[in-house]
C-alpha cells in the first residue's frame, strides 16, 4: 500500500477515535500531503541541463516526525499505542508490507529530508541566486545524490 494512504487511513481514524491514535488527525493528513507533493515535485522532469529544488514548509516536517515517532512507540508497543498497532497491521495483513516497512519508510524519508550537508548550501544557493553551474556546483550536485544513494535511495 502507497505510504500516503496508510497515513490517510490513519488520520480517519484519529477523526473517529482522536485518543486512540496516539496524534491529532491533522498530523496524519499533514504527513501524507507532504509525501505526495514531495513525491509529484520530485518526479517531474526538470529541464535539460537543470535540476529540480522543493521545500518543504516547517508544519510538514514537523508532522512527519511525529508521526515517524508515533510509529517507533506503536511498533515498539508502549502504553496509549495498542489501537495504531493493530490498524496497521491490519492496514498490512494482505500486502507485501509490513507496520515495519511503513516506520522504515518513513525514517528513510527523513533521513533524506534531513540530509545536513555543506554541500546542500553550495546547491541551493547557486540555484535560489541563478548563478553559474561552475565545478563547485557540479561536485556539490555528485555529493549529496551519493548521499541520497548511501541513504538507501537515490534521487
Amino acid at each position: 500500500m502507497h505510504l500516503p494512504d496508510v497515513l490517510r487511513i490513519l488520520a480517519r481514524a484519529a477523526e473517529v477515535h482522536p485518543a486512540a491514535f496516539v496524534l491529532h488527525t491533522t498530523a496524519y493528513w499533514n504527513a501524507a500531503e507532504a509525501i505526495d507533493r514531495l513525491g509529484t515535485d520530485l518526479t517531474a522532469p526538470a529541464p535539460p541541463g537543470h535540476i529540480r529544488l522543493t521545500t518543504l514548509a516547517a508544519y510538514e516536517l514537523e508532522a512527519l516526525w511525529a508521526v515517524h515517532d508515533a510509529l517507533v512507540r506503536a511498533r515498539d508497543r508502549e502504553p496509549g499505542t495498542d489501537s495504531l498497532r493493530e490498524l496497521l497491521h491490519d492496514i498490512t495483513e494482505y500486502s507485501e508490507h509490513t507496520p515495519d516497512d511503513i516506520v522504515d519508510d518513513v525514517r528513510l524519508l527523513l533521513t533524506v529530508l534531513a540530509l545536513d550537508l555543506p554541500v546542500v548550501t553550495t546547491l541551493t544557493t547557486t540555484l535560489l541566486l541563478d548563478r553559474a553551474r561552475d565545478h563547485a556546483f557540479h561536485t556539490a550536485y555528485r555529493d549529496v545524490t551519493n548521499a541520497w544513494t548511501n541513504a538507501g535511495t537515490s534521487p
